[in-house]
């Protein structure tokens, strides 16, 4: 189904750094509801793009910097984060953080060109490392921990395939009494 897109230019500030107008500008569907919401300085993004999805919810915001994405943060339908990091050439660079939908840090990974790359941890929801690793192209020393924190394995990758033993921990049981 083809929607009817409706823009309103909703409020216009003035920007006191370069004396530019910026535009809030709110896209409508043929509902009324909200498409997305972005601001614009001249005729360039400049600033956050938030887009909508069903039952008018944020699904991701994209920053700009004079037209060139920067950041973006994916969400969950119950509008806590999902995910954030920094953007270069249109793909993920930099540290992107990913968490529960409960709020809690699920991972932390280094991406380069889009790809997953150089040191990653990832968390258990109760904040104790589950994994982390060298590089997450299966090269360089990953550890494992269970979820109290206790370490069960380390081992060395080679493109992906077990080269060494470093440790294996020997695991204890748990009374919960």
């Amino acid at each position: 189904m083809s929607r009817l897109i409706i823009i309103l230019v909703l409020l216009t500030i003035s920007c006191s750094s370069n004396q530019e107008n910026a535009q809030r500008v709110v896209e409508l569907d043929s509902q009324g509801d909200t498409v997305s919401v972005v601001s614009i300085k001249g005729e360039v993004k400049d600033g956050p793009l938030t887009r909508y999805g069903l039952d008018n919810k944020k699904s991701v915001t994209e920053f700009y910097e004079n037209d060139t994405l920067v950041r973006k943060i994916y969400y969950y339908e119950s509008g806590n984060i999902g995910s954030e990091g920094p953007i270069m050439n249109n793909l993920p660079n930099g540290l992107w953080l990913h968490y529960y939908e409960n709020g809690s840090l699920r991972s932390k990974i280094n991406m380069k060109n889009g790809e997953a790359s150089g040191e990653f941890i990832q968390y258990y929801r109760n904040g104790k490392i589950e994994m982390k690793g060298e590089d997450m192209s299966g090269n360089g020393i990953f550890e494992k921990y269970d979820s109290l924190g206790n370490p069960i394995w380390k081992l060395m990758f080679k493109n992906g395939e077990v080269i060494d033993t470093l440790k294996i921990y020997q695991l204890r049981m748990i009374s919960e009494d």
